[in-house]
């Protein structure tokens, strides 16, 4: 981020984003901006959810462990005190420019802060210029927790709307939203870029197989499949991923299956959009304990569709959403342990490949393991695989990056 940083021609601010070895904000937390004779402080807000959406191993430390935090457990007091900071500081105004979104992004059993939860649970604030959900939200007003009004306003998405927040010479602010006619192009970037993605795309229409039937990602209503069920889609990736890379199971996230496969040819573009992200295909090692434990954390979420459900090869097993998760997530929402109690996940059974049969998972031993870079390196989905990653590096070895998908 620091080549990033050095190029932005721009300040910096998030209230809510902490150095946990140090206990100092990484960027300032807010900064006063003069207006004729009036002071307005702006401050930065980042959703929490940062720690968990990317991949949360860029916010761990050389010891594997949590390095920075963006104060989900604290995280309207931790707002709060930077507002009164830069109140007693002499801001007449405070504006919020905050990624939080007016919708809530989080996994079912988390409660990730919204712009709309900011503003009930603080004081201080006057308007909040949101981003993150990409709503249209010319200019509401809500209330905060002293019952003051407080402007909520969000753009929408690709430079449709410029946002304009006036503060009249009565103190009042106002806000609208200007729609953009036509976005100019630079001409030249444009065939630049339009050429290579012609190249791009010509090369990636080769057709490298066929479907004799359609694999569904997602229902006629929208909804995800892979991230509440066991699909075909699902199967035909997690296997591809088993059988090619020669170990005893694979589990590949839901979130991370994009796209269908129709039925007829299959092109090479057909698989990116299923797989476009840049990940890496891996393999680890896994005990019977870890794998229960990780499946567990697959299915914690049921019966709501969640990204990090767990789409299986090598691997049977029968789930109960009527029981409780005993899932335990740390603060960072990474995975710590699987609590007392009942477990949702029973029944499990691992193929053998040299007698072509299901064995029950014996806990005692190791079992070899294909997955992607997000989950098993980047500690995705939660950190589902967490121990398992931390079980290689404790064992001197290298997770091995195999190929590229």
């Amino acid at each position: 981020h620091n080549i990033l940083m050095e190029k932005l021609n721009a300040q910096v601010l998030c209230a809510n984003f902490k150095d946990l070895e140090t206990g100092q904000h990484v960027y300032s937390q807010y900064e006063i901006v003069r207006y004729g004779n009036v002071d307005v402080a702006f401050i930065g807000i980042a959703t929490p959810a940062t720690a968990t959406s990317v991949s949360p191993s860029t916010f761990l430390g050389s010891n594997g462990q949590a390095r920075y935090s963006f104060c989900l457990e604290d995280f309207y007091t931790t707002v709060q005190q930077s507002v009164d900071k830069a109140l007693h500081e002499g801001a007449d105004y405070v504006v919020a420019l905050s990624h939080l979104g007016d919708l809530q992004y989080s996994a079912p059993n988390e409660d990730c802060p919204s712009s709309i939860s900011l503003i009930s649970n603080t004081y201080g604030i006057d308007a909040v210029l949101d981003g993150h959900a990409h709503s249209v939200i010319p200019d509401s007003i809500l209330y905060n927790s002293r019952h003051k009004p407080v402007h909520l306003v969000s753009t929408g998405i690709q430079f449709r709307n410029i946002g304009l927040l006036t503060l009249s010479t009565d103190g009042e602010f106002s806000a609208e939203l200007v729609p953009v006619k036509e976005i100019p192009v630079d001409e030249g970037v444009a065939e630049f870029v339009g050429k290579i993605k012609a190249e791009l795309l010509a090369q990636g229409e080769r057709v490298i197989g066929e479907s004799k039937v359609s694999m569904l990602a997602y229902d006629a209503a929208g909804n995800w499949l892979v991230r509440a069920g066991e699909t075909a889609l699902g199967n035909f990736c997690a296997d591809a991923f088993r059988i090619e890379l020669g170990t005893d199971i694979a589990m590949i996230n839901g979130g991370g299956i994009r796209a269908a496969i129709p039925c007829g040819p299959v092109t090479f573009n057909t698989l990116l959009s299923v797989f476009p992200f840049n990940n890496t295909a891996c393999t680890a090692t896994i005990t019977g304990v870890q794998l229960l434990d990780a499946l567990e954390v697959s299915v914690m979420c049921l019966p709501e569709r969640d990204g990090g459900f767990m789409q299986v090869s090598g691997i049977r097993f029968k789930a109960d959403s009527r029981i409780p998760s005993p899932v335990v997530l740390d603060e960072d929402k990474l995975f710590s342990h699987v609590g007392p109690g009942q477990r949702r996940v029973s029944n499990v059974e691992i193929f053998d490949r040299t007698t072509g049969a299901y064995l029950p998972l014996d806990s005692s031993r190791t079992y070899t393991m294909a997955g992607i870079s997000y989950n098993i390196v980047d500690l995705g989905c939660n950190g589902i695989f967490r121990h398992a990653r931390l079980l290689e590096s404790n064992r001197g070895q290298d997770v091995e990056i195999l190929c590229n998908y």
